[in-house]
């Protein structure tokens, strides 16, 4: 069986790797691309020249095509560009109106998957022509400006796109979600906190561990983590960093909040400042615990570190149990 989202992505199962910045290298959207599914590169705050290393990266790790995924809330001109020269067939586009920037990406041979959050982003977005929606609800982990849950808002977005293929964000984990967000119209599920702990991710030790250890109740939506990226709410684990806010009322901003402008842990000679939005990945040092620790809602059913190819399998193959029928071509 293939659900057209695969079709028109060329997707052999219905599993897409969400992208995830540092913490999600080449070498992850390359391995679930071979495992059939759909691997992703979040660039945003990428330089050109690194942007320019992930391609020859991924030269050596795949044939298959990798999504490059770019946030509107800055200018991506540039980078959007170069992942046009570079013959990339499909964009990605989160967190804004996708409407200025189809024309150019489909007269480039390029496809266009928009992220939405509600029925309204979905209209536009459509009227723009994108050629399939990302449907975020408010369970996923990370940046997330849907106030609506995955369970409520994919069937409703499906009664509006029609033919436009859906693929379904917000706390999917695990076979028993990709059922789910097939039956209610999607053609595929988008994951990131179950990626990040794998094999690939380059997600720091001590953030997988978080996600190990993580409780099903222990997620918080929240602006907390907003020093370079402000008013944009996200999806953490709870942590130090939470907890001392919290304990002082969970009101104040800026200066006046606890441990404000204390560097918490570095990057290489980089410091990273409590509050930043970075997520930690390998390499940090310092107590990168009291970074934001970016996860979906559904983090509790995650136990284990495998390969992203068993990941894609095991998610697969629990859902093929449970529908009855092959979700492989």
């Amino acid at each position: 069986m293939k659900t057209s989202f695969m079709e028109m992505f060329g997707m052999s199962c219905p599993i897409a790797q969400a992208p995830m910045g540092r913490c999600a290298p080449p070498e992850m959207a390359a391995a679930v691309a071979n495992a059939g599914g759909l691997g992703m590169m979040g660039v945003s705050w990428d330089s050109l020249e690194t942007i320019e290393d992930h391609f020859r990266v991924l030269s050596t790790l795949t044939n298959k095509d990798i999504v490059f995924n770019f946030c509107l809330e800055m200018d991506q001109d540039a980078r959007i560009q170069l992942a046009l020269d570079h013959g990339v067939k499909t964009i990605s586009l989160f967190w804004g109106d996708a409407t200025p920037h189809v024309n150019r990406i489909k007269s480039a041979g390029a496809k266009v998957i928009s992220s939405v959050g509600s029925v309204e982003d979905a209209k536009r977005d459509l009227d723009a022509g994108v050629d399939a929606l990302c449907v975020q609800g408010f369970e996923a982990g990370g940046h997330v400006y849907s106030t609506t849950g995955a369970l409520s808002l994919i069937p409703a977005v499906a009664d509006l796109a029609g033919d436009v293929p859906l693929i379904a964000a917000g706390g999917f984990v695990d076979g028993r979600g990709l059922a789910a967000a097939l039956t209610l119209g999607a053609g595929a599920v988008w994951m990131g906190t179950r990626f990040l702990a794998s094999k690939e991710s380059f997600a720091h030790p001590d953030y997988v561990k978080a996600i190990l250890e993580a409780g099903h109740d222990c997620t918080v939506s929240t602006e907390l983590f907003d020093l370079t990226w402000p008013d944009a709410p996200h999806r953490v684990i709870r942590n130090s960093t939470f907890d001392a806010w919290e304990a002082q009322g969970g009101q104040t901003k800026g200066a006046d909040r606890p441990g404000h402008g204390e560097v918490v842990a570095y990057r290489g000679d980089e410091p990273m400042y409590r509050y930043d939005e970075s997520g930690p990945n390998a390499g940090m040092t310092g107590n990168v615990e009291a970074l934001a620790l970016y996860a979906g809602q559904s983090v509790g059913m995650i136990h284990d570190v495998k390969g992203c190819a068993e990941i894609v399998d095991d998610v697969v193959s629990e859902a093929e149990a449970l529908l009855g029928r092959s979700l492989r071509s």
